[in-house]
C-alpha cells in the first residue's frame, strides 16, 4: 500500500441519540497504511458464525458506499469503501472502533461517522471490534494499535472510552470518543477549555445540569419535583447524569425522586411498580402535576 503524509480525521458526537459535526481536524505523520491483512501480529482468529455480524448493518444506501464483511476474530467486522477507480483502491488509512457492548445507539452513530467520511470520500478501512460488555475482548486490537497499524481509534460508549484512555493516552494514534458520558465528570480531562493535550479528542453526550434545569423550569415554571429514572449498573450515568443532577437540584430545593433500577433485565418489572410509586410519591404534594417532571 502507499504511505500517506496526512492523517484525516472526524471528531464525531452524538447528543441525545442524534449525530452532531463536532470537528474536523488534521494530523500530521508519516507511516504506511495497511490494507484488509491481519494487523494484529497474531495468528488468525476462528472464522465468524452467521450470528456473530449480526450486531451492526449498514443503514439505507450506505451499502453502495461501503463493503461489509465478517472480520477475522470473533466480533470483528470490516468495513472497506467500494473503490470508484483503481487509484482510490489503492489509497486509504486504517480506523478502529472499539464498541463497549452491541447497542442500537452506537449502530446510529457507527452509520453517521461513514456517511460524514462517505460524503467527504475519504478513503478509510474500519475494523469493528464488540467488546460485547467485557473490553478486555478487544485486547487483539488493542495490541495492533500499539504496532502502529492502525491511524484512527473510534472509542464507542463511556467505557471503550475510560478502558482506551488507560492504555492510549499519549500514543502517536489519534482516539476520538462518541456517545461517551462527559470527560470532566469522568476524570479524565480537567476542565472544557484546555482541551486534553494529549492525542484524545473527546465529545459528550451530556447537556450540562444547569442547562437541563432552566429547559425545565420553561416547562414548569414552579418546579418542585423531578423523577429520575436510571440503571444503578449504568456507572458513567450515575456520575456523570444522576449525582450532579441530584446535587444541583437539591440545593435550589427541588426534591428529587429516584427510580432506580437494580436489574436491568427485570427492568420492565422493576419500572412497572417504582414508577407507580414515585408518582404518587409526588402527587401527594403536587396533586395536579404542575410543579413535577
Amino acid at each position: 500500500m502507499k504511505t500517506s503524509s496526512v492523517r484525516r480525521f472526524l471528531a464525531v458526537g452524538i447528543l441525545s441519540g442524534l449525530g452532531v459535526l463536532l470537528g474536523v481536524g488534521t494530523l500530521l505523520g508519516e507511516g504506511t497504511l495497511s490494507g484488509v491483512k491481519d494487523l494484529s501480529g497474531e495468528p488468525p482468529a476462528r472464522a465468524q458464525a452467521a450470528e456473530d455480524t449480526a450486531w451492526f448493518e449498514l443503514e439505507g444506501d450506505l451499502a453502495a458506499v461501503w463493503q461489509l464483511t465478517p472480520g477475522q476474530a470473533a466480533n470483528t467486522l470490516r468495513i472497506v469503501p467500494r473503490p470508484t477507480s483503481a487509484a482510490e483502491a489503492e489509497l486509504g488509512a486504517e480506523a478502529l472502533v472499539v464498541f463497549a457492548k452491541r447497542s442500537s445507539a452506537y449502530g446510529i452513530a457507527m452509520n453517521r461517522i461513514l456517511k460524514v467520511f462517505g460524503r467527504r470520500k475519504i478513503q478509510i478501512s474500519w475494523t469493528l471490534s464488540n467488546s460485547e460488555g467485557e473490553l478486555s475482548n478487544a485486547t487483539r486490537e488493542l495490541r495492533a494499535v500499539e504496532r502502529g497499524h492502525y491511524d484512527l481509534v473510534f472509542a464507542m460508549g463511556s467505557d471503550a472510552t475510560a478502558w482506551l484512555h488507560q492504555r492510549l493516552e499519549g500514543s502517536a494514534t489519534p482516539v476520538v470518543s462518541v456517545c461517551s458520558k462527559d470527560p470532566v465528570l469522568m476524570g479524565l480531562i480537567e476542565d472544557y477549555e484546555g482541551g486534553s493535550g494529549s492525542n484524545f479528542a473527546f465529545t459528550s453526550l451530556n447537556v450540562p445540569v444547569d442547562v437541563q434545569l432552566a429547559y425545565l423550569r420553561t416547562l414548569r415554571p414552579s418546579l418542585s419535583q423531578i423523577a429520575l429514572v436510571y440503571t444503578r449498573s449504568n456507572t458513567s450515568t450515575v456520575l456523570t447524569q444522576v449525582d450532579p443532577m441530584v446535587e444541583r437540584a437539591e440545593a435550589e430545593g427541588i426534591e428529587i425522586h429516584r427510580v432506580e433500577v437494580l436489574d436491568q433485565d427485570l427492568a420492565r418489572e422493576e419500572l412497572d411498580w417504582k414508577v407507580q410509586r414515585a408518582v404518587y410519591r409526588m402527587r401527594r404534594q403536587d396533586p395536579d402535576g404542575e410543579s413535577s417532571v
